[in-house]
């Protein structure tokens, strides 16, 4: 009968721990609303980033047809630097290697 007792009361345990609210690993309390609202915040940079396409600068080489972002494979040989708006305009084209902005 004790032994009855025990199991029933550490699944009763087991099962208000999982119903409790979730806590991070630094002991803060899980909250989607604030968590939603951070991921809404970096949509929204992410966007005036891209809005501003003049600002971003990717890279070209003397003879490819690519651009590129600075730490790809492609550029040992030259690398000019250019912006995203401009790159586009002259006809070039994101590498699918190292996947600059688009």
């Amino acid at each position: 009968m004790n032994r009855i007792k025990r199991i029933i009361l550490g699944l009763l345990a087991a099962l208000l721990l999982l119903t409790a609210a979730p806590i991070s690993a630094d002991n803060h309390i899980y909250n989607p609303e604030a968590q939603t609202a951070n991921i809404s915040s970096s949509l929204q940079t992410d966007r005036l980033a891209s809005s501003n396409k003049k600002s971003v600068t990717v890279y070209i080489t003397k003879t490819g047809e690519k651009y590129h972002r600075s730490n790809c494979r492609y550029l040992k040989k030259s690398k000019i630097s250019i912006s995203l708006s401009d790159a586009k305009k002259d006809g070039y084209t994101a590498c699918k290697v190292c996947k600059p902005p688009k």
